[in-house]
């Protein structure tokens, strides 16, 4: 059998149906090595791991020191061989043919069963687990192997070792023994126990106890001879353990019983106590030593333990301790009275237990002496450890730094002098004598320049660089013979060019002066550069992003708006040009079927699509979320319509790609001729965005091309008109709240929908429908919706509105949602103002259009918190509505007016409110049915159990002020 040698027998073998493959794109472009974190966690596993190539034949490439144990090879022997190498049981073809099925038919984690030959030769039973991956693009194996032995029953690595994992088996310092008790043979041991006796564990592993400890098993029968499985055998028994080598090793052991899968077991423990009689004879020694090294120092040194007590102390006492107070060794070290306050006592306390922990401790802190003065002092802790590492006392070296602090801030005050120079050390910095000759020059200027620093000091300032002008390229005069010749100071904020000695460029600012006077001139000159490269390519990103589309790299609307105006100025007979304005139909269909994601990526393939289908010398722009527009320059109206119609057609003959289905999309485009120079770009452009419109009206996927006397042309521009209309209300506040009631099935009303209007010149009331296509077209509904939350928070503050509990309820879309400046505008205004929130109701419209970030979420959240109740208006029409339930807390949801018009003769508008009624009944939230026009609805509506209504058969849309004059004038008869 072949082994997927390349890229190509990958995708022809299936490769595409591997679980874990990445991207091809990544694979080809696969980086060497393997991940920090892979090899940490191969080498903190207890079993050996080993990672093999996938396209080298399973050869190994990774592995940990366990791997290598196993196999009894050096871990350099390991690395390269293949697994046939060293398998017994399975040959070359068969452990590749078994990898392939695994990896590209089933995946997934396999286990084998297998035998392994060793380096000696022996055999050994192995439990392998592999699982495919990939790394950087490339195929990998994961191999998990375990030593199958099986010992009185009970495998190696079976639940005894996850029982033994658990209690600490292998971490624990102390030798410990698991041994059945049907035959008292060793299962198990850690390696510690291994150490102890100088044993390797497969020669302890299956042996008799009483090989190496007979005393403790007479103790374990003689005193203990039933075994229940749950009480301690036997107490703390002194035995002594024969080591491999001959020696013996006394020690301490205490045993307990548990039972495990039905076997009864012994747990053993062995204490190294060897080490007493010998720690007592060197601490003695260490004692003397330490005791006449503390007395011969100068400083003052005292010993304690690790509860804090002090137990020894040189003869050196300081002025903030007397001898009677350091003869209390029974007071904690951070409870003595030198302390300043409970802070100090605090810290000392903490920084003692780290050197308790084992840590070495240097701080500073204040102490009173015995007059009541405060001196500043250097503490140091430091752990004294046994000959096994384990901390068993503190050393304190406590010393007087009163004067060397005092020194130090004269010396601080010294250098204050010379800050000018200390602040620019983080920059290039060149000092000059009065003759221009460099004396000081640190590391950055010399990298700057592109030299050696001794090579620089020495050398006229102006003979080691050149500076020029990045606009016009001329080189500039040298700022240290222009400081000499007297100029006070001389900044360049512009970038420059600085071209150094080996002719190396570099973009600088820089900074230059004189230094101070003297009798026969200045003293020389201090040179500051400083490095702007990754300012400069800053600055120039951040201007490339004010031009272009990031996702596309396409100009955006302002870039593109830029190369328009240079085109229709420079337009002649010679040089025509046409604009094409493109909008993608119904790609909202693509975001709302396959995802946003997919949708990105569709885009991005039509951007591609576009730019092959067009000239090289075609300027593309995207100006709108699916919208683009096309400079066509040097083609006649003739030539440019055959260009648009042919990239029409690559677009309608694309086909996208997602989970096995094909999407396609067609475009619709406005063209209009560059022919007026005089016309403005903002000008040309709404003629072309008129003229698709037209296109789109027209049956979609067309061209059509702008004209004066073209009537469909005329009705697009209205749409325009309509935007510059919005505006103009905005600014003159002709917009007005109309509300619309929500009643109960007893037809009490409980609230009220704000429902915006715009009158015109004669007072005329101008509907929604009418206007908010433009608003929506030209981003104006946050602008409408501040305006709506505006009025609305006035309204319900009026003394005309009622106080029983009724709620004026606000929609804001899609647009407004996504907008962070918006959200913090209404946050901001419903903060501290409790009467507004109680009286307040949103809903929030255009689900389907919200993308729901973490942020909008969290929006949505703060309004709750505030007491602003949260419907999710339009429900039951958009393709997320029951599934947005699942990510957003609300308190109510609005069912859309288009599945009530047909709710008496649809089944399916019929299930969908029924559904919406048991969704909010489980869930304890609120619904409202709209559009309820006859009393047939109402009664089917009730039927179904919806709890609110709001429609013309209860009341029609009225202006606010006159429905709330109506309602108080009701509410008081019936009072």
């Amino acid at each position: 059998m072949e082994h997927i040698p390349s890229d190509r027998s990958l995708e022809e073998n299936g490769w595409e149906k591997f679980p874990y493959k990445g991207a091809q794109g990544a694979y080809k472009n696969a980086t060497q090595g393997f991940d920090p974190l892979l090899k940490l966690a191969i080498e903190a596993s207890p079993n050996a791991i080993g990672i093999l190539d996938y396209r080298d034949e399973l050869k190994v490439v990774e592995a940990n020191v366990a791997f290598a144990q196993m196999l009894q090879r050096d871990y350099e022997d390991v690395l390269g061989i293949h697994p046939w190498d060293w398998d017994a049981e399975a040959g070359r073809d068969q452990i590749l043919e078994a990898a392939y099925t695994n990896g590209f038919h089933e995946g997934g984690v396999r286990r084998i069963e297998t035998v392994w030959r060793r380096q000696d030769g022996t055999l050994v039973q192995v439990q392998v687990d592999a699982v495919p991956f990939s790394l950087h693009g490339k195929a990998y194996v994961y191999v998990d192997c375990r030593e199958r032995s099986q010992v009185d029953g009970v495998e190696s690595y079976s639940s005894i070792d996850n029982e033994l994992r658990v209690g600490g088996f292998e971490s624990a310092r102390d030798g410990i023994a698991v041994v059945s008790l049907e035959k008292l043979k060793i299962v198990k041991v850690n390696a510690a126990l291994t150490k102890m006796l100088g044993q390797e564990p497969s020669k302890l592993v299956g042996a008799w106890l009483s090989d190496w400890d007979t005393q403790y098993i007479q103790a374990v029968f003689a005193n203990s001879p039933n075994h229940n499985g749950k009480l301690t055998i036997s107490p703390v028994y002194q035995t002594q353990l024969k080591r491999a080598d001959g020696g013996h090793v006394d020690a301490e052991v205490s045993a307990s019983c548990f039972t495990l899968d039905g076997q009864l077991f012994l747990n053993i423990v062995y204490r190294d106590i060897g080490w007493r009689t010998k720690l007592e004879r060197r601490l003695e020694e260490a004692n003397r030593r330490f005791h006449t090294y503390i007395q011969a120092t100068k400083r003052f040194i005292s010993v304690y333990t690790l509860e804090g007590k002090l137990l020894t102390v040189n003869s050196i006492v300081p002025d903030f301790a007397t001898t009677a107070l350091w003869a209390k060794s029974n007071t904690l070290l951070w409870e003595e009275d030198c302390w300043i306050d409970t802070g100090d006592r605090k810290r000392v306390r903490r920084k003692f237990m780290e050197a308790a922990a084992g840590g070495s401790v240097r701080f500073e802190v204040n102490q009173r002496d015995a007059q009541g003065d405060v001196q500043q002092r250097e503490i140091h802790f430091e752990p004294i450890e046994n000959e096994n590492g384990i901390v068993i006392l503190v050393l304190a070296r406590n010393n007087d730094i009163s004067d060397l602090k005092e020194t130090q801030s004269a010396l601080r005050e010294a250098s204050d002098l010379a800050s000018i120079t200390i602040s620019s050390m983080t920059e290039g910095l060149i000092r000059t004598d009065a003759e221009g000759v460099v004396r000081l020059c640190n590391g950055a200027a010399a990298r700057i320049i592109g030299a050696d620093a001794n090579d620089i000091i020495g050398k006229k300032a102006g003979s080691v660089y050149s500076i020029f002008d990045r606009t016009t390229g001329r080189q500039m005069a040298d700022p240290v013979d222009e400081a000499l010749k007297g100029r006070p100071s001389i900044d360049f904020n512009k970038f420059i060019n600085l071209t150094g000695i080996e002719g190396n460029s570099r973009i600088i600012t820089l900074s230059c002066v004189c230094l101070p006077s003297s009798e026969t001139g200045p003293a020389g000159a201090v040179l500051v550069l400083r490095d702007a490269a990754e300012l400069v390519a800053l600055t120039e990103h951040l201007n490339w992003l004010a031009t272009h589309d990031e996702q596309t790299s396409l100009l955006n609307h302002r870039g593109f708006t830029e190369h328009l105006e240079v085109a229709r100025r420079t337009i002649t007979d010679q040089n025509p040009a046409c604009l094409l304005f493109l909008d993608l139909d119904k790609f909202k269909v693509i975001n709302d079927s396959c995802g946003r994601e997919a949708g990105d990526r569709m885009l991005e393939n039509i951007v591609w699509v576009i730019l092959t289908s067009i000239r090289e010398d075609d300027i593309v722009g995207r100006v709108g979320s699916d919208e683009f527009a096309i400079l066509l320059r040097g083609l006649s109206l003739d030539k440019a319509r055959a260009v648009a119609e042919r990239l029409l057609e690559a677009i309608e003959g694309y086909r996208f790609l997602h989970d096995t289905r094909f999407y396609s999309v067609s475009a619709s485009g406005g063209m209009t001729v560059l022919d007026r120079p005089e016309v403005q770009s903002e000008v040309l452009m709404s003629e072309a965005l008129a003229a698709c419109e037209v296109a789109q009206q027209e049956g979609r996927g067309r061209l059509h091309v702008f004209r004066y006397d073209d009537s469909s042309i005329v009705e697009a521009r209205q749409a325009v008109d309509w935007f510059n209309y919005i505006q103009e209300g905005l600014s003159e506040h002709r917009f007005e709240l109309f509300l619309q009631k929500v009643v109960s099935p007893e037809r009490k009303i409980l609230g009220y929908e704000a429902l915006i209007r715009i009158q015109d010149e004669n007072g005329n009331v101008i509907p929604p429908g009418v206007f908010m296509p433009a608003a929506r077209r030209y981003n104006m509904m946050t602008k409408i919706n501040e305006e709506v939350i505006a009025q609305a928070t006035k309204l319900v503050n009026d003394d005309l509105f009622p106080k029983d509990g009724r709620y004026l309820a606000i929609n804001i879309g899609a647009a407004s949602l996504s907008d962070r400046t918006f959200r913090g505008w209404v946050l901001e205004r419903l903060s501290g103002d409790p009467k507004t929130v109680q009286r307040l109701m949103i809903e929030i419209t255009e689900t389907d259009e919200v993308h729901w970030s973490p942020a909008e979420i969290d929006f949505v959240l703060q309004l709750r918190l505030l007491g602003v109740p949260v419907y999710l208006d339009d429900f039951g029409t958009g393709y997320n509505s029951f599934d947005l339930l699942k990510t957003l807390t609300v308190d109510g949801i609005k069912i859309e007016r288009t599945l009530v018009a047909d709710i008496l003769s649809s089944p399916v508008d019929q299930a969908i409110v029924s559904a919406a009624c048991s969704i909010a009944e489980s869930l304890d939230i609120n619904l409202v049915v709209e559009g309820v026009e006859t009393e047939e609805v109402f009664e089917e509506l009730k039927q179904l159990g919806v709890p609110r209504f709001q429609g013309y058969l209860f009341h029609k849309p009225t202006e606010a002020k006159i429905v709330l004059e109506e309602d108080s004038h009701v509410d008081g008869d019936s009072s």
